[in-house]
């Protein structure tokens, strides 16, 4: 279907026409005539399939301005609805032709600095308006991913005193477990001369696949409603603790979305070769929605001051150590919250990351190895919610033998 652009051509051989082209290609689905349309300097890492922004209908290319070394070229988006979107291409000269820098251009748009922005000159063309743009930026920054499709979230930017929106993805309702380990142990002890003491017991692991929305934090417990070996025998533990199966995943389980519980049974009184049945609850604390960001700085102006953040709802304390190291500090547990803390140069280049987090149940802390300038900014991702989810499951692909 034909997506209507005024205000320019794809006929034309400057920067204008570079864009035209590529929003033809994007809406079209064309990835060759798309990625041909990118900037040679730019197009490392992109790979994947072109994409329309949702819901657009039409566009029209509003008169560039000259940016350094490139060309601003704005443009009007129209939904369906009448809703109205913007998005700024940066167009880099590519020898006798032109190249869109699609990273530039979501920068351009966004901005690095908010107040930056309100100050810009072109601050009308580039404003972001809500949700609309959001989408708009989330469709173009996925345009062409990296790896053949796997590229990080995208972060929508706000600004620090902007109440983030609670609105997130549906939680889950209903889990396949899959049962990775269930392991039986008999035991015999004997102190002294007493006789020996003799037990058994059973622990089952079961892992969980979760929405891309969600990222557990912890399981903080389970609810075992039904398990019985093949024999019939019901294994269900008795007078079960609230935290039973409890798990705090660690940093590195977060960032590969790990979800999973060990649970200990009921021993069997009887002969056991194995489960015939396993279902129950699990309660997970949650963090997922949105991706948000907010850019904080310059950061010789946030040392040793106490900041408001209400776009997260948390103060957070920027210090610096005896040694001059730059030292983050919020409300015990604050730091859940973040997909990442991003030191950047004032090239936007990002800095050397390497820190070390400590917690003594009243504030967490962040303390960075790293050398990070007073002209250095920061850029806080975050998720938009956190909650706690009660999520019914049943295990898969059962019996399981194990013997």
């Amino acid at each position: 279907m034909p997506f209507p652009i005024s205000g320019a051509s794809a006929g034309e051989t400057g920067p204008a026409g570079c864009v035209v082209r590529f929003m033809v290609a994007s809406s079209a689905g064309d990835s060759d005539a798309a990625f041909a349309e990118l900037h040679p300097d730019h197009r490392e890492g992109m790979a994947g399939g072109a994409n329309a922004p949702p819901g657009i209908v039409s566009a029209e290319i509003l008169p560039g301005e000259p940016g350094e070394g490139c060309q601003l070229v704005p443009t009007r988006l129209f939904g369906a609805d009448g809703t109205e979107q913007r998005f700024v291409f940066v167009v880099r000269p590519a020898g006798e032709n032109w190249g869109i820098d699609l990273a530039g251009s979501m920068e351009a748009t966004f901005g690095v600095d908010p107040m930056q922005m309100m100050q810009d000159a072109l601050t009308t063309a580039v404003a972001p308006l809500g949700e609309a743009v959001a989408q708009m930026g989330e469709a173009m920054g996925q345009a062409f991913s990296s790896d053949g499709g796997s590229s990080a979230p995208t972060a929508r930017r706000i600004a620090a005193d902007e109440p983030a929106s609670t609105g997130a993805a549906s939680l889950p309702t209903t889990l396949a477990a899959r049962i990775t380990e269930l392991d039986l142990r008999r035991r015999v002890q004997r102190r002294d001369l007493d006789a020996p003491e003799r037990s058994t017991e059973l622990t089952v692991r079961c892992d969980f696949d979760l929405d891309q929305a969600w990222t557990p934090l912890a399981c903080v417990g389970v609810t075992i409603s039904e398990v019985t070996s093949i024999e019939g025998e019901s294994l269900v533990p008795t007078e079960a603790r609230s935290d039973l199966g409890s798990e705090s995943y660690a940093s590195w389980e977060r960032e590969n979305r790990a979800c999973y519980t060990r649970i200990v049974l009921a021993a069997p009184q009887g002969p056991f070769t194995g489960l015939a049945t396993l279902t129950g609850s699990i309660r997970l604390e949650l963090v997922g929605g949105e991706l948000l960001e907010i850019a904080l700085g310059p950061v010789g102006d946030l040392v040793g001051h106490r900041h408001e953040l209400a776009a997260i709802g948390l103060a957070l304390e920027v210090l610096r150590d005896d040694d001059g190291q730059l030292t983050m500090r919020m409300p015990y547990g604050g730091f859940d919250r973040f997909e990442d803390v991003i030191p950047i140069d004032t090239n936007g280049e990002t800095l050397n990351q390497s820190w070390g987090g400590s917690g003594d149940g009243e504030t967490s802390t962040r303390t960075y190895s790293s050398e990070i300038s007073d002209d250095a900014r920061l850029v806080l991702r975050f998720w938009s919610s956190r909650t706690t989810a009660e999520v019914s499951f049943t295990a898969a692909d059962l019996p399981l033998l194990l013997e």
